[in-house]
């Protein structure tokens, strides 16, 4: 009998364990189907909206990559080397203000007090239509500069008739030899080539003659010099009448700053972009892609030989009165946050240089890198 009761309590014993087992298998399944239906809730949203970015993007600005390189593009023809050229200035660019009817400012040292920058709204209307320039532009804490950037000061009717506005920002590759006299070169030549053309050529077309004039002038400057590996990055903007036109090599930044609304209009050539696209197709893993030690890596620069890729928009932006087009080198977008940025736009075009001057400043880091900024402002 004594059996008998002890056989039934183990019985029991076991029927119980058996069902808490299967209520914590029950309940993990549960937990991490859950899991699994926000995570791919989520890829799928990040999903749409990039491809709603890239719509929109497409849609406000097109674009064209040469992903075999230059030569493939419209089939254009170099421009002949200017005789001139090694003995341009720099000194004929700079930072200046550009405005149509309206005096040209020099913004050297941005001051609130610059008479030429409309405050009020009542001072932009009586502004003839043009652009406000600002920038900003400081070593960091390298030994060295090797930010380099151009206005054009000649030609700055906005008409369709005139050449319009040009602007360059060019950034020389950090660790490599000469990147100063790279990025120096890059806009001396394409401030040079915008000099000699006479605005009858589309915009984007023009851009993309001086893009790969400046290239050709820095691959023979390289190669006649026996220098080692350098280069550039390279943003460039074209201004006539309400349109805008841009061309980009490498990892500077294009910002539209448009309602309060900061939004970056090219993309980065770096491994980083074929790594993430490599990991969604499934040939690596995530943390691969994350942990690659060539994740900043330029894919495409200025001096490489043979341009890779090459950003661009082949329909132009059509600008609203206090757009703003903000061309940047990683100095400034890789030490501020896309909401500082933003803070600082909704002030007037100097305070706003100031602003993001006080703030990289305000950083603190031990190795800040040059930084760079041109701010237009089309009113």
């Amino acid at each position: 009998m004594n059996d008998m009761i002890c056989l039934a309590y183990i019985g029991t014993g076991t029927q119980a364990s058996y069902g808490l087992w299967i209520g914590i298998a029950a309940a993990l399944t549960l937990f991490f189907g859950a899991l699994f239906v926000v995570f791919f809730n989520r890829y799928r949203r990040n999903q749409k909206d990039a491809e709603r970015r890239a719509r929109r993007q497409e849609r406000l600005y097109g674009e064209d990559r040469a992903p075999e390189g230059y030569d493939n593009m419209d089939n254009f023809q170099n421009m002949g080397a200017n005789d001139g050229f090694q003995d341009a200035s720099m000194e004929s660019y700079g930072a200046t203000a550009a405005v149509e009817n309206a005096p040209v400012v020099d913004v050297e040292v941005p001051t609130a007090q610059n008479a030429a920058i409309p405050h009020t709204e009542e001072d932009r209307k009586k502004q003839a239509r043009g652009i406000y320039v600002g920038k900003v532009h400081n070593i960091g804490r390298r030994s060295s500069q090797q930010d380099s950037f151009g206005i054009s000061k000649d030609g700055q009717a906005l008409s369709s008739a005139g050449k319009g506005v040009f602007a360059i920002v060019a950034d020389g590759m950090g660790g490599l030899s000469n990147g100063g006299e790279v990025s120096a070169r890059v806009t001396m030549s394409m401030m040079t080539s915008f000099d000699r053309m006479n605005g009858q050529e589309r915009g984007d077309k023009q851009l993309l003659t001086m893009l790969n004039q400046a290239n050709d002038d820095v691959n023979a400057m390289l190669k006649s010099a026996g220098q080692g590996k350098s280069g550039s990055t390279v943003v460039a903007v074209l201004i006539r009448d309400s349109s805008l036109s841009w061309i980009t090599v490498g990892d500077s930044h294009i910002y539209l700053y448009r309602e309060g609304a900061l939004m970056q209009v090219n993309r980065d050539h770096v491994y980083s972009v074929d790594l993430d696209e490599m990991a969604a197709r499934g040939e690596i893993s995530t943390f691969e892609a994350a942990k690659d030690p060539q994740r900043k890596a330029l894919t495409s620069y200025i001096g490489m030989g043979k341009l890779a890729k090459i950003d661009r928009n082949i329909r132009p932006l059509q600008l609203q009165s206090k757009d703003r087009i903000l061309l940047m080198t990683d100095g400034v977008f890789g030490t501020l946050t896309d909401e500082e940025i933003t803070a600082a736009m909704k002030l007037p075009v100097t305070e706003s240089c100031n602003a993001l001057d006080q703030m990289i400043q305000g950083k603190n880091r031990p190795a800040q890198d040059n930084y760079t900024a041109l701010i237009l402002e089309y009113i």
